[in-house]
């Protein structure tokens, strides 16, 4: 299971890549989402090393998703530094390794909310659910609206248009163009 760690300067951790592999990202705001600037990809001990599926597979569109969640933002903005004069790769290059920068980010165990066909009497209120569980949803899997429409028991293409209003209405960060998630 992947996780997550904040730092400063929009710097995040991600582990659970794999055995002996730890990855650090950058992210910067752009077109209204957080995006990864730079990538730091770590194995060890060495060997074995990071090899060619390592980097195949590497999950940066789930990383963006995760940066973008709510409880993400508020960690990533509580933890910006306001001093310019401080170089964030070269203080994350000098850290790595270190945990003291890196905060854990403590989800909720709850299962969220269940989703199911809007009945039409609050439809904001319907699609903040559909915001909050396709959150919960992208914890667990790199395909959060089959989840989510295994769930409510509905269509995937369903679930892509909750989402999409779900965006369009601010409830979800805007897509990234070209891209899933």
């Amino acid at each position: 299971m992947r996780w997550i760690q904040f730092g400063p300067h929009g710097w995040v951790r991600i582990n659970g890549l794999g055995d002996y592999v730890t990855a650090y990202a950058q992210t910067t705001a752009w077109e209204g989402r957080r995006v990864v600037g730079r990538l730091v990809v770590t194995a060890n001990p060495w060997p074995p090393g990071i090899t060619t599926g390592t980097l195949k597979g590497f999950p940066i569109a789930w990383i963006e998703s995760m940066v973008n969640t709510p409880e993400a933002l508020r960690a990533l903005a509580a933890r910006d530094s306001d001093d310019p004069k401080q170089d964030p790769t070269g203080m994350a290059l000098h850290e790595l390794g270190s945990t003291f920068l890196f905060e854990d980010l403590e989800y909720a165990t709850d299962e969220g909310p269940k989703l199911s066909r809007p009945d039409g009497t609050d439809p904001d209120g319907f699609y903040r659910q559909v915001a909050e569980a396709y959150n919960m949803a992208l914890r667990e899997s790199m395909k959060p609206a089959t989840v989510l429409a295994d769930a409510a028991g509905v269509p995937v293409p369903t679930v892509h248009r909750w989402i999409a209003e779900a965006r369009r209405r601010g409830f979800l960060p805007p897509a990234r163009k070209g891209r899933a998630g």
